[in-house]
């Protein structure tokens, strides 16, 4: 099969799943593949033929006829959408790269990056975080381990865009992996040659899930650069603290810094993190990032919670180490309204 066909399948075969109600853990389970590999063959990018089999005999039929019905199914979208309205129903279908950044260290990027990715996921949305920090801190959060050796390579143009290893994690939540191995790569890249490097990784993805969320690096560069060029909308963790303006002002600049190479990318707001009511000093610093013109501030805090650093040191989202605590509630309620609100 070629590309058009294999799309047009995997089109199909997404229809099917939401007409019954199937969730791709379901078909993955039933089949004995990996949930992402579902995602793949929805979006048409796994090339060879046997997965195709395998899931239509799921849906009760051959590859065959499926490849019929898909055919004719795609006839019909063609009649139904014509000229703008088939562009736009085409873009609408395509994946939100959400950009969580900060130029402050300290103020709970990557958590925030973790759980907002877990709580997504838990409304049945296929989630990809991407993990651009050399740390790789979001990477052990899930009780993984990498240098970012592949991730690395396909940055620095070693390996093809095709080449990217995404790892599966026990949450619902796929992963590409980072590491040190992503330092050396920032350091190599210009920011031209970033921005080209990243739409190559990005726009195939784009086709398998509905959200990617990148964590990207809290320093200003090149690097940092190209990541801002290539999503949709940034949104900036803060931590109440007297510097809090500070930072947030680093990521307006930021933004703006790309704005002529991603004219659209949108500033979505800032989230208070570890919010704790009962301090005085965080009160007042937050009136005051209300008054600020440029934070859009959400409504949507995170509370401190003791179940937070618990659930990093057991490498668990709080959602599944604690699904009633305060952090927890406060994730599906910014999920929430991202899916009302940006999606």
């Amino acid at each position: 099969m070629d590309r058009s066909e294999r799309e047009r399948l995997g089109l199909y075969f997404k229809t099917l799943a939401t007409q019954r109600e199937l969730k791709q853990r379901d078909i993955a389970r039933k089949i004995g593949h990996e949930r992402s590999m579902i995602s793949k063959i929805f979006g048409g990018s796994i090339q060879a033929d046997e997965p195709y089999e395998r899931v239509a005999e799921f849906f009760g039929t051959t590859l065959e006829q499926a490849q019929t019905s898909a055919t004719a199914l795609a006839a019909a979208l063609g009649v139904m959408a014509s000229g703008e309205e088939a562009e736009d129903a085409q873009e609408a279908a395509r994946g939100y790269v959400l950009g969580i950044a900060s130029q402050k260290g300290g103020v709970g990027k990557t958590t925030l990056s973790v759980n907002l990715a877990s709580a997504l996921a838990a409304k049945d949305l296929s989630v990809l975080l991407l993990d651009t920090d050399p740390q790789g801190n979001a990477t052990t959060y899930f009780g993984l381990f990498s240098e970012g050796q592949n991730f690395g390579d396909v940055l620095r143009g070693i390996k093809p865009a095709e080449a990217l290893e995404i790892t599966e994690t026990d949450f619902g939540v796929d992963i590409v992996m980072g590491g040190e191995e992503v330092r050396h790569a920032r350091e190599q890249i210009s920011s031209l040659e970033g921005v080209r490097r990243f739409q190559s990784i990005i726009d195939p993805l784009r086709d398998l899930y509905d959200v990617i969320i990148i964590d990207t690096a809290p320093t200003m560069g090149a690097f940092q650069q190209a990541t801002l060029a290539v999503v949709d909308g940034v949104i900036a963790p803060l931590f109440l603290e007297a510097w809090a303006v500070d930072g947030l002002e680093a990521v307006l600049a930021a933004i703006e810094l790309v704005k002529p190479q991603n004219p659209d990318l949108e500033f979505l707001g800032s989230v208070i993190t570890k919010r704790d009511t009962r301090k005085k000093a965080q009160q007042s610093i937050l009136e005051h990032l209300r008054e600020h013109e440029l934070a859009n501030l959400l409504e949507h805090h995170v509370r401190t919670d003791a179940k937070i650093e618990e659930s990093q040191i057991m490498s668990l989202p709080v959602r599944a180490h604690e699904q009633k605590s305060k952090a927890a509630q406060d994730y599906d309620k910014l999920a929430a309204w991202f899916v009302k609100e940006v999606l």
